[in-house]
């Protein structure tokens, strides 16, 4: 049974994580763009920017409650993803039991390699004192899309549910903007337009 329903002006965000069945470790990662855009096209960004300014600091904490909860129901033994949307709360929006196409991205973020974790939480458990635990990295990580426009003609990406993009880019930065730049700008044929371009306001 599927039940929609349609919440704007939210922010999508989600984690990787790994349980054990009795306690979880996740990376919550955020969207750029708004909600509805795929996840395998959307630009992201680790450690998530603008939840602070949606709700309150304990925004992590209520993700990885969240993810326990779900992960004991499911009886989760190994890698999973949720995601979210944060609005007035925290709503979530998909759970799924398997390896996601970010945990690579979320791996190299945090320097936690999660498949060698998921292999050891299904072997002898994650072995933690406490329930949960939030991974956060030391410097700003963005993840661009990669898309096929510039070499096949007619292929202009149309961003929705549906995924477009045939490859992505991840670049780190002491700053979120230097993070984003060097993603951007990896992905052919991005480029920084010129101030003077007409009809261009920057």
């Amino acid at each position: 049974m599927v039940v929609s329903k349609f919440i704007g002006d939210g922010i999508e965000t989600e984690v990787d994580g790994v349980s054990d069945g009795n306690s979880v470790i996740v990376v919550p990662v955020e969207h750029i763009e708004p909600p509805g855009v795929h996840s395998g096209d959307s630009t992201m960004v680790i450690p998530p920017r603008g939840i602070d300014y949606r709700l309150d600091d304990n925004w992590r904490i209520r993700m990885a409650e969240a993810s326990l909860r779900i992960a004991e129901a499911l009886n989760i033994v190994g890698p999973f993803n949720i995601q979210f949307i944060a609005r007035d709360k925290l709503y979530v929006i998909e759970a799924n039991v398997r390896a996601s196409r970010s945990m690579p991205f979320t791996s190299k973020a945090t320097g936690v390699n999660l498949m060698n974790l998921s292999v050891k939480a299904a072997l002898s458990g994650l072995g933690m004192d406490r329930e949960f635990m939030v991974l956060r990295p030391r410097r700003w990580w963005v993840k661009a899309s990669q898309f096929a426009w510039s070499r096949v003609r007619g292929s202009y990406p149309r961003l929705g549910p549906v995924m477009y993009s045939t490859g992505e880019v991840a670049s780190s930065g002491k700053a979120f903007e230097e993070a984003l730049l060097k993603a951007w700008l990896s992905t052919t044929p991005s480029r920084i337009p010129r101030k003077k371009r007409p009809g261009l306001h920057i």
